[in-house]
């Protein structure tokens, strides 16, 4: 099954035509289109060719959803969630990320719900350039119009014979003992008739078995009935639009403002968020998992746990009905305001264990809420509320930069901090976030301008909280641009504050940082730092800064030529760095491990190290940045490759073609040659 994908426990029913041509024009070609009106079922269908081609791709399948998505520069970023792709540094943009991560392997894109981001679509060329063992499915109302696409109309069903089943299996699942039988059987094949054979039409219309005969059903989908409501077009065809308005007219008016208010939310939500969002108790008098269990029942919403959590979603006919009747609705702007608060406090909830132990679990959760939290972002910026919109960038930056969003990051940032009217607080802390992720994308005058900023906004309106985060990372860019005589006051009074606070993790972070100021000049004060600050982190459990601080002791007993510890110290750090899926900690400390190898004799694993580091910069766009650099650098030169003996160039190659799991076992393994 595609990862990421819904998982429907209902069978899949007829297609039997359509499933076959999907599956031979994937087989033949590299991007097959499914298009179709909404409602014709072709998310289904794309997921069910996708499970049984899957495993003609090495690399797996992976399903990319784009419902709630408007705009064609953040398909880029979709992709890179979906296929939890590591994060890019050096400037590159999303869609380089993309290509880089995909080149060299196979791999399935189901792209869904094309339609909303047709703009997008040279996106999806550029990747079947750069990776020509993938392959994408994707799905769309209307073609992509990319050069090589395959198209497979998608129909509707026969109403004789696929559509009579799916009414049958659907009707079933809510009144086990209904069946098709000579008395009934005209009335259903009528229903599925005047429904077009579309199958959400068709699930929603057979969910109402539970309360009414399918004489009764037939009798109020007929077009004059419909017609005296105002629910059908003036030819009299009863189209999808008007099936879903028939559906929700039969609810009770409390789950019609249930159904409606969770329009609010892009791509669904869990309990929690829809309690605190739409309120049900309160507003609408209704029990939650009632009202929920109700609308799930008339399959007008979907309990789906792909994620791993009970969530709560609409098929995208479905939800754009709801959210254009929540516009219409005069709770729309108490809807939304909640809405933007409750993603707010998520992402404030979240921001502290962004860089703890727990850090990829919270990861996963912020990006199976991306949507959700961009929906709430962009709510803030046009209400004009600076306080949410700069709580939002305070609380997020680093999820967006982990995840790559960088220029969205920054765009979010420059918009949120140009609105007026935020508490000081998290003004200075909208400050601090935009210098960081000015620091990410590598402009060190941006970084230094927002860092000196947030430092002088504390100053002047007497603001001690993050006062020290804030001087701890203006050290960097001063550090940077005029050196460490200029950076060592501003970390001296970080860590008297730290020490005022008793923040003993923000003390040995600047203990670290005076380290490695030292490492060129005193490499014997640098690792007397750097042990004093590892040890801090190892007696409160942070095991990965506590590997960061080893890696610099590394880098001082290299500079003291006991390369030997130097090569312990680093493999124990990258054991530390591949339990956290640290790619950065992982390249740094392999980049060590290349030196000291080639220092202790063995030119065979230094050179197949710098093959491996080589392709995995190439597959993500890390950066390594360390002291221990020299042999990376020396043969990241093709040409310097290509004068070394044939069993050094053997090597390089092995390292380039290795797999991550298989290079990095080999690095944690390597011992001294006798």
């Amino acid at each position: 099954h595609p990862a990421h994908a819904p998982v429907d426990l209902s069978a899949f029913i007829g297609r039997a035509d359509d499933l076959a041509t999907g599956l031979a024009l994937l087989d033949a070609n590299r991007l097959v289109t499914l298009i179709g009106p909404g409602g014709t079922g072709k998310t289904r269908l794309s997921v069910e060719i996708a499970s049984r081609a899957s495993r003609a791709f090495r690399d797996g399948a992976y399903f990319v959803g784009l419902a709630g998505t408007t705009d064609p520069d953040s398909v880029p970023n979709a992709i890179l969630d979906a296929l939890d792709a590591p994060e890019a540094d050096g400037g590159a943009t999303p869609i380089d990320c993309v290509c880089a991560h995909l080149e060299d392997r196979s791999t399935l894109l189901i792209i869904d719900n094309c339609e909303q981001v047709l703009d997008a679509a040279p996106f999806l060329q550029r990747i079947l350039e750069a990776s020509p063992g993938s392959k994408i499915l994707a799905t769309s109302r209307a073609p992509l119009g990319v050069r090589g696409e395959h198209e497979v109309a998608v129909a509707p069903l026969d109403p004789a014979s696929d559509g009579l089943e799916l009414f049958t299996v659907r009707a079933q699942a809510v009144k086990p003992s209904f069946t098709v039988d000579d008395a009934n059987r005209n009335e259903v094949r009528a229903i599925v008739e005047r429904l077009d054979g579309l199958p959400l039409a068709i699930e929603l219309a057979a969910a109402r078995v539970r309360m009414m005969s399918p004489a009764s059903i037939a009798t109020t989908l007929d077009p004059m009935t419909l017609s005296r409501s105002g629910s059908v077009r003036r030819d009299g065809e009863v189209t999808l639009q008007d099936t879903i308005r028939w559906s929700f007219e039969l609810l009770p008016d409390a789950e019609q403002q249930l159904l409606i208010r969770l329009g609010v939310f892009p791509t669904g939500a869990d309990l929690d968020r829809i309690i605190g969002v739409v309120e049900p108790t309160h507003d609408l008098g209704l029990d939650p998992i009632v009202g929920l269990s109700a609308l799930v029942e008339h399959s007008l919403l979907v309990a789906d746990e792909t994620s791993g959590e009970l969530r709560f979603r609409m098929l995208e006919t479905i939800r754009e009905f709801a959210s254009r009747e929540l516009a219409l609705s005069p709770d729309a702007e108490m809807v939304r305001t909640r809405h933007t608060a409750a993603y707010c406090a998520l992402a404030e909830e979240a921001e502290p264990h962004l860089t703890g132990p727990d850090a990829q679990e919270w990861m996963v959760r912020l990006g199976i809420e991306n949507a959700n939290l961009q929906a709430a972002f962009s709510h803030a910026i046009a209400s004009g509320s600076a306080e949410a919109a700069q709580r939002i960038v305070a609380a997020a930056w680093r999820f967006w930069q982990v995840r790559g969003h960088l220029g969205e990051a920054m765009r979010a940032a420059e918009a949120a901090l140009a609105l007026d009217g935020a508490s000081d607080p998290v003004h200075a802390r909208a400050l601090d976030a935009a210098g960081s992720i000015a620091y990410w994308t590598g402009d060190v005058s941006t970084t230094r301008r927002y860092y000196g900023e947030a430092v002088e906004f504390r100053r002047s309106h007497d603001i001690t909280e993050g006062l020290a985060e804030a001087l701890f990372n203006l050290s960097f860019p001063v550090n940077d641009l005029e050196g460490r005589d200029a950076a060592m006051p501003i970390l001296s009074e970080a860590a008297e504050l730290y020490a005022a606070e008793g923040d003993r993790l923000g003390t040995a972070k600047v203990t670290l940082s005076i380290g490695r100021a030292w490492l060129a000049d005193d490499p014997q004060l640098a690792m007397r730092y750097a042990d004093e600050a590892a040890q801090a982190y190892e007696e409160v459990g942070h095991t990965t800064w506590a590997a960061w601080a080893r890696s610099l002791q590394a880098g001082a007993a290299h500079a003291l030529g006991d390369h030997r510890r130097s090569m312990e110290l680093l493999q124990g750090s990258l054991a530390v760095f591949v339990d956290a899926d640290d790619l950065s900690g992982i390249a740094v400390t392999s980049a060590g491990i290349a030196e000291n190898a080639r220092r202790l004799g063995d030119d065979e694993m230094a050179l197949y190290m710098v093959g491996a580091i080589g392709a995995l910069q190439d597959e993500t766009g890390i950066g390594v940045r360390t002291v221990l650099e020299a042999t990376l650098i020396e043969f990241s030169d093709p040409e310097a490759v290509a004068s070394l003996p044939f069993e050094l160039q053997e090597a390089h190659a092995r390292g380039r073609d290795a797999g991550r799991d298989e290079w990095i076992a080999s690095a944690l393994a390597w011992q001294e040659p006798r």
